[in-house]
This record gives structure tokens, C-alpha cells and sequence, in this order.
């Protein structure tokens, strides 16, 4: 057995002892995340939808979608504004604002009350526990974890962190990277900075509660656009169920740390909803104009590529429900109108940011991209190659319940049918160009595309679900109770799958003992110290990541690193050659041999002080040949072992060659 196997078992008990329930121990945490994610968007529907029905879920699943989209919002107004500082005091501030709105609105419409009386009923009860067991099962997934998980938890972190402690948006990355530039979106990181002023929770733990809750979210809203669009609050039901717990997507996400598209998809049903909420309105209407804006401009700050879904699938919804649809017909033109305007005051409120972006290294990477030809598709089979695997995104089961949805809903719900025969059609265009003959292929790929599929993919499986179960009781009465005991009994044969969702032998980077490392490099190395880390090249050597828990020495630690976040590829560098510094230390690292003289030479030019060698021993992405190995340093002569706990070394690079030498 290699080392790199011992030690991928070995990291499998760890995890699980010691579990630390995130439920129990910051119980306090997660009602103020439930505050901050609620209150906002509650308060702005109370106030700009005053006729809203007595459905209180599909209230409170826009009021988190609402909240997540004012959150980059506010920052980017906070700094347009004249640089405004925010912090825990001005956040709890803008709390208990909209606290008061909440109860003020409440006083002068008792009518609001009466409706969460009427409605607490039912089918609510259902909902009620559906809630509290998703939310409780996407925080018991993460049990035992303190850093999230793969590699784009690493960036999300630290644009959490610098946001935390500039009070807002930032350009320079110091101390963590050597960038001057921040062009990324942001809308995850200020929710994960808002729950770290209000809660003092560390940043890595921030992440993973808020990216739990998000991943919670994101099955939530799919609820009002479900409604909405079949005009059934079961199926809204069945589509929940089917996200949180029967398809394996966005439950996964965890293991990626892809939170930030998460993020996105928790908004989009919501910014759909009041899109469809202002254009079938029988006159322009601002108050509804306002919040369909204030959605959208969220969305776009929140994560650019989901904003593109939005766009791409907003002609084919509109096409489908106002030309399709006979009884709609009629408000075409009005309809249009009004979302020509809607975007037009989206992109108005978001106009510093995009002033921000459309000059930066990120803007000029994607012009590039969309710039190529549509021909080129051997670059690409990789990304076709996904479709080979999309029953590990939506299960052979669930496939062929979709099929049963779409046929009942092609016979009796036909705009249902096109609408998300639409959705799929147009975001599998638009991640393959190509086929098209037109440029802009990896702009997004399929892989982006297919993990999203589960919001279009629960709405249909919840139609076809309620009326399977209507079909039987055309028959038989009991039919509707035994489909109900199915999908119940389903749900929680599921639900033993996401308690053991995280996948820590792919996925972890940091370990309980590289943590116990990092405290110690915090309090026995010099405050310039330089470490050299495992690492690899990634993206056809265009980009270089960590391996192992060295990377995130930076933040761990406090300490400077060899490889900085992935964003260095498309923020400004503070030297113009710093990005070709990264990729030639590491092509001179994978090609020179350490333990000779050579190595210790290329540390003295590089500046390297240290070596960090993980519990992982760069095994993540690169399990046959990690960069740094142990036994090599060991045997050199240059390098002193000052710290050795199960398989984390670190070394010291001595000041002068041995005397032999």
C-alpha cells in the first residue's frame, strides 16, 4: 500500500469522529443566517406586493431569493456612494429597519395576519416539516467539517474574508495575493461576510453554513415559480422534495464548493417569478416593476454565467406564455415593453459594476473566447464527454419519472411542456455554439448546464408525479395516498445518501492535522516566511492550483504560498508578469530535482523559506505524481524537517548549502 493510500484511509475516520453537529452548537448561528436571509426580502414584498395570496411558503421562499439579491446590492451602492464602511453595527442596523417596516406594514394590514392563520393549515404543515428536515439534513452533511471542501472554496473564502475586513468591496488582495483588481461576482461572499459580522463565526465555517443554507434555498425557490407555473401547490411540493433530497443535484455542490453558482440558482426561479409576476399584470405596475429590477440586478452582481441563463431563457418563457398561449396573446406587445424596461433599469442599477468589469483582464478573457470560431471541437470533447455521465446528475429514476411529466403535461398543460422544453433547449445551445456554426464555445460549458438541471427537471417531476396520483384516483380514491406514501418512502431512502453526501477522500483539501499544522506555523514561523507547496497545472497549463492543505496557508496561517487563488488568471496583477512567475516556478519545480543542489538554489531565488506537505501529499488532482514528496526532502541535505504529524511536514530551508557541497 503507498503512503498516498494510507493516508486517503486514514482521512476517513477523522472526519467522522468528533462529529461536531453544526445543528446543536451554533443553533444561534442559523437563526440569525434565517434572520438575515428573511427579513430583507419579507419586508420589501410586504411593502411593493401589497396583494399578495395566503400562500406563506411561496412568501418566504421569494423573501430568500429577494434577500440574497439586495445583499450585492447594497455593497456596490455602499461604495458608490462615497465608500461607505459596513460592518456588524450598519447590518444589524438595516435588520432592524426592516424589522419595523415588517411590523409597521403588519399594523396598518391586519388582513396579513389573518392570511398566515387561515393558511397555517394543511398542506402548510407539510411544508413546515419539510423545511426543518432539508435545512437540518444539508448542516448534518457537513457534521465534523471546519474548511469547505475541492478548490473554489479557496477563493470564495478569501473574497469573503477581504470583504469582511475592508467593510465592502475591495480592489487590492493583500495580504493574501498579489492582485489589485476585483472584478469576480460577489453576491455568495457578502452573504457569507454579513453572517460573519452578525454571528463572529471564523470565515471557513461562515462558508460552509451559509452554502448549506443556500443549498437548502435553492430547492425552496423553485416552489413559487413551480406554482406558478402549473397553478398547483403540490407539485411546488414534489419539485422541493425532488431537489432537496431525491436528486443528487444541487446536494452534491458540497463537495465542490461550487457555492457561488449555487447562489445564482437560488435567485433565478425568483427573479423569474416577479419577471412573469410584472409582465402579466394587467398595467405596468412600479411597485412590481421594482422588485422584478431589484431580482434581477442581484442576479447579475451574484454569478454572471446564471445571469446568462436568465437571458437565454427569458425570450423562450415570453415567446411560450404571451404568442403560444392563446388567452395571452393579446398582451404581447405590453408585455414586451415591459421586460425591454425591466432590463433596462437592471443594467441602470448595476452600471458601476459593469463599469468596474468591462475594461478588467476577466471582460478581455471572455471577449476572446466568444471571439473564436464555432469549429474547433476537438478542444472541447471533454466537455461532451459529460453527457456520458449524466446519470450521476439526474438519476436513470428520475429520467424516467421526467418522461412521465412530460408526457401528461404534453396532453394536458402543453405550455408547461414547451416552456421547459425551452428552458433545456436553449441552455444546451447555448453551452454548444458550435453546433450552430457560431462563436463562443467555453463561454459555458455543458457541465455548468447540466448541473443546473434540476430546477426545469423538479418542476416536471412534480407535475408528473400529481397527476399520476390524480390519474389513479379517477379509478381508485386511495390512489393519491399510496403515491404520497411512495414518494415519502423514496425521500427517505434518499436521505441516507446526502448524510454521507461529502466525499472527503476526492475532495478535502485540509485535514484536522493540516489544521493542527497551521496553528503551529502561525505561532513557530518568521511573519515573512514563504512556503513552497504542492501544486499542479490545470486548464491545459493555463492555470496553476494547490494539492493539499498548503494552500491555504495564506488564510490558515498568515503566511505567503507559491500559488495563489485561481482568480490571478483574470484579476490584475500588482507585477505585470507575476501570472508567468507562478507558471515558471512551477514548471522549474516539476522539472528539477530537489535533493540536488539544483533545488535548493531554485528556493534561494524563488525566496522560498519553507516546504508544506499536507495530510493529502498533493494527491488531489494529481494522485501518481505529486510534486513534493517527503522521502525526497528527507534524504536532501538542504532542507530540515521542524514539524511532522501523520503525514503534514513541514521543512525549513536551510541558509546555506551543506558543507560537502
Amino acid at each position: 500500500m503507498t503512503t498516498i493510500q494510507s493516508a486517503q484511509i486514514a482521512l476517513l475516520p477523522k472526519c467522522k469522529v468528533g462529529i461536531r453537529p453544526i445543528v446543536l452548537h451554533d443553533l444561534g448561528t442559523i437563526l440569525v443566517a434565517g434572520l438575515l436571509f428573511l427579513i430583507p426580502g419579507l419586508a420589501l414584498l410586504l411593502w411593493l406586493l401589497p396583494d399578495l395570496d395566503e400562500d406563506w411558503f411561496g412568501w418566504l421562499s421569494l423573501s430568500a431569493g429577494l434577500s440574497l439579491a439586495v445583499f450585492p446590492l447594497i455593497l456596490l451602492w455602499a461604495r458608490t456612494l462615497g465608500g461607505i464602511r459596513l460592518g456588524s453595527l450598519s447590518l444589524w442596523g438595516i435588520l432592524g429597519t426592516c424589522v419595523l417596516l415588517i411590523a409597521w406594514r403588519i399594523k396598518r394590514r391586519p388582513e396579513v395576519l389573518g392570511a398566515v392563520r387561515r393558511a397555517s393549515r394543511g398542506i402548510n404543515l407539510l411544508l413546515v416539516l419539510l423545511i426543518v428536515g432539508v435545512i437540518g439534513l444539508r448542516l448534518w452533511t457537513i457534521r465534523g467539517l471546519t474548511v469547505p471542501l475541492w478548490a473554489d472554496s479557496y477563493h470564495h473564502t478569501m473574497m469573503a474574508q477581504l470583504i469582511a475586513e475592508n467593510g465592502g468591496l475591495f480592489d487590492s488582495w493583500l495580504p493574501y495575493a498579489p492582485l489589485k483588481s476585483f472584478t469576480y461576482h460577489y453576491g455568495f461572499h457578502t452573504s457569507v461576510a454579513f453572517l460573519h459580522w452578525l454571528s463572529e463565526v471564523d470565515m471557513p465555517q461562515s462558508v460552509l453554513i451559509v452554502g448549506q443554507l443556500l443549498n437548502a434555498l435553492a430547492a425552496f425557490t423553485i416552489y413559487p415559480l413551480a406554482v406558478r407555473v402549473t397553478g398547483n401547490r403540490m407539485v411546488g411540493v414534489v419539485a422541493v422534495l425532488t431537489a432537496a433530497v431525491l436528486s443528487p443535484m444541487p446536494g452534491f455542490y458540497v463537495n465542490w464548493g461550487r457555492y457561488t453558482q449555487l447562489a445564482g440558482q437560488v435567485i433565478l426561479p425568483v427573479a423569474l417569478w416577479f419577471t412573469w409576476e410584472m409582465a402579466e399584470f394587467p398595467r405596468l405596475n412600479w411597485q412590481r416593476l421594482s422588485l422584478a429590477v431589484l431580482a434581477v440586478g442581484g442576479l447579475a452582481l451574484t454569478h454572471y454565467r446564471v445571469m446568462i441563463f436568465y437571458v437565454v431563457i427569458l425570450p423562450g418563457w415570453w415567446f411560450v406564455y404571451f404568442v403560444f398561449d392563446k388567452q395571452r396573446r393579446s398582451n404581447w406587445l405590453h408585455s414586451l415593453g415591459r421586460l425591454t424596461l425591466l432590463m433596462g433599469l437592471a443594467l441602470l442599477i448595476i452600471s458601476p459594476w459593469i463599469a468596474n468589469v468591462v475594461s478588467s483582464r476577466l471582460a478581455h478573457q471572455q471577449l476572446g473566447i466568444v471571439a473564436q470560431g464555432g469549429d474547433k471541437r476537438d478542444l472541447y470533447r471533454t466537455d461532451y464527454s459529460r453527457f456520458r455521465n449524466i446519470r450521476n446528475i439526474i438519476p436513470t429514476e428520475m429520467l424516467a419519472v421526467i418522461g412521465v411529466g412530460a408526457l401528461f403535461s404534453l396532453v394536458h398543460k402543453r405550455t408547461l411542456a414547451f416552456f421547459i422544453g425551452v428552458w433545456v433547449g436553449v441552455l444546451f445551445l447555448l453551452a454548444n455554439p458550435d453546433l450552430l456554426r457560431l462563436p463562443g464555445k467555453g463561454v459555458i460549458d455543458n457541465f455548468a448546464v447540466l448541473i443546473s438541471l434540476y430546477i426545469p427537471a423538479s418542476i416536471i417531476i412534480g407535475f408528473g408525479v400529481v397527476s399520476v396520483s390524480r390519474f389513479g384516483q379517477r379509478y381508485w380514491q386511495g390512489a393519491s395516498y399510496v403515491v404520497g406514501l411512495l414518494v415519502f418512502g423514496v425521500s427517505l431512502w434518499a436521505a441516507r445518501v446526502h448524510v454521507e453526501m461529502v466525499d472527503p477522500v476526492d475532495f478535502m483539501l485540509v485535514t484536522p492535522a493540516d489544521e493542527r499544522a497551521m496553528t503551529w506555523i502561525k505561532n513557530n514561523t518568521p511573519s515573512d516566511a514563504r512556503f513552497l507547496i504542492n501544486g499542479t497545472f490545470v486548464y491545459g497549463g493555463s492555470g496553476v492550483v494547490g494539492t493539499d492543505a498548503g494552500w491555504w496557508i495564506p488564510l490558515l496561517a498568515g503566511r505567503e504560498n507559491t500559488i495563489p487563488p485561481l482568480t490571478y488568471v483574470s484579476e490584475t496583477p500588482l507585477l505585470p508578469d507575476y501570472p508567468r512567475q507562478v507558471h515558471r516556478l512551477m514548471a522549474q519545480i516539476q522539472a528539477s530535482d530537489l535533493a540536488a543542489s539544483e533545488g535548493l538554489a531554485l528556493m534561494k531565488r524563488s525566496g522560498v523559506t519553507h516546504i508544506y506537505i499536507g495530510q493529502r501529499e498533493g494527491a488531489v488532482w494529481n494522485p501518481d505524481a505529486p510534486l513534493l514528496s517527503a522521502e525526497t526532502l528527507l534524504a536532501a541535505p538542504y532542507y530540515e524537517p521542524v514539524y511532522h504529524e501523520d503525514q503534514v511536514w513541514v521543512f525549513r530551508v536551510r541558509d546555506e548549502l551543506a558543507e560537502d557541497e
